[in-house]
């Protein structure tokens, strides 16, 4: 009897030990716990005609650059090996680089943030979701506000803290017509900002 209670005792402490191992090996690539992120972010985003080049330059009559600004928010949905599934949301604003920059935009977007972990403190992700799109066309004085599907990719690298560092490009396309292009647009910005996981 006494040999069978040292064998059990044993096999849970073993049991307990590997429990505990893997439970070390998953958080230490990716991050159990950390279900929540804000954060803000500065762009630089480019309202252009459908079929013209994209190159954030600010040349040319049919495209205009401007800077801008947002706020981040995601939630976790799920998590399965080193794979994460958010859901983001995303509101930014623009303002006009100078004179030229004849179209100002703002957004509020929602996407599904599938999160890859390639290296201990490195992820990439993509984004796929909904953009509404409000545009502002200061010579015109018109605003025309449009829904577009969105999509992009990112990198995130995570700090040793709370604290992570994401650069992604975002694209998104609307049939909206304005006055000053001959084609409906596309709209994509450049972004870098900063999280706060918890």
């Amino acid at each position: 009897m006494k040999k069978i209670l040292l064998a059990v005792a044993a096999a849970a402490l073993m049991a307990i030990g590997a429990q505990a191992g893997e439970t070390e090996e998953i958080s230490e690539y990716s991050f159990t716990g950390m279900e929540h992120y804000v954060g803000i972010t500065a762009n630089i985003n480019q309202t252009s005609e459908r079929l013209s080049d994209i190159d954030f330059g600010g040349y040319g009559g049919n495209e205009f650059t401007n800077a801008g600004f947002g706020i981040v928010a995601g939630k976790k949905l799920m998590q399965r090996d080193h794979i994460d599934v958010f859901v983001e949301g995303r509101i930014q604003k623009s303002f006009l680089m100078d004179e030229g920059e004849n179209i100002g935009t703002s957004s509020y977007a929602l996407y599904l943030k599938p999160q890859f972990t390639v290296f201990k403190h490195i992820n990439l992700y993509g984004l796929l979701g909904v953009n509404m799109m409000k545009f502002e066309e200061r010579n015109h004085k018109v605003t025309i506000t449009k829904s577009s599907p969105a999509a992009g990719v990112g990198i995130q690298m995570n700090a040793r803290s709370n604290l992570a560092f994401i650069l992604d490009a975002i694209w998104s396309g609307t049939d909206a017509q304005l006055n000053i292009f001959q084609e409906p647009v596309t709209h994509a910005t450049l972004n870098v900002g900063v999280l706060y996981r918890f």
